[in-house]
């Protein structure tokens, strides 16, 4: 795409999604606010215990996208990075800058299909193998932090994506709710559903076909 065909479709978008967004500021109540806490770590919530009425979210996928990278141009404009994305992606769930003193011996997360898949993982890609348990540990203590927070009988929405890695089935939205499970959480219901328009080009053999949507209640 030619700088003048990107700025003709910036344009586009802007006039089909500007009244959208007029229009749902005119029809949300007043009172709704949004608010942005200065640590945005979903594995420590700065808030109280029994705060919220619900809680839905979109995860990271274990070894499918660098999100940071992907996200970076929306992260410098908001104002959540500044400088190298380095340390950011240190950070972030599902992170891939790892050191080679962390995957020099095989992890359990502790829920068998899992670990069995990265046991296999380990044999070819120990790299791989820790990524993918990481990835489940950050999502342990995510779902534990919104249990936390969520009111009792309420509920947390979550949309999963399974992939593969080394060749082996990762089958995310399982795992989650076995932990889920572990930490005080009543499987509601779940469902899948095929992605039809892949958004994000993902260069890998890796990539997802089928989100899952996991109801979870406290």
């Amino acid at each position: 795409m030619y700088p003048a065909e990107a700025l003709e479709k910036f344009v586009e978008t802007v006039l089909v999604n500007v009244p959208k967004m007029i229009e749902f500021s005119q029809i949300c109540p007043k009172y709704v606010r949004t608010d942005f806490p200065p640590d945005n770590d979903a594995r420590d919530i700065k808030y109280p215990n029994d705060c919220f009425d619900l809680a839905v979210t979109s995860p990271p996928y274990a070894n499918a996208v660098d999100y940071p990278r992907t996200h970076q141009l929306e992260m410098y404009w908001l104002g959540f990075a500044d400088g190298s994305l380095t340390p950011l992606k240190k950070k972030h769930v599902g992170t891939e800058s790892v050191s080679a003193q962390d995957y020099e011996a095989l992890h359990k997360i502790g829920v068998e299909g899992a670990d069995t898949v990265i046991a296999k993982i380990f044999e070819k890609d120990r790299r791989r193998a820790f990524i993918a348990y990481k990835y489940l540990e950050d999502m342990k203590s995510n779902l534990a932090e919104v249990h936390r927070v969520l009111k009792k009988g309420r509920k947390y929405v979550v949309v999963l994506g399974n992939n593969k890695i080394r060749g082996q089935l990762f089958e995310n939205w399982k795992y989650i709710m076995e932990m889920a499970e572990g930490v005080g959480f009543r499987l509601d219901c779940y469902f899948g559903s095929e992605i039809i328009n892949h958004f994000i080009k993902v260069p890998r053999e890796e990539r997802i076909d089928t989100d899952w949507v996991v109801v979870l209640q406290k």
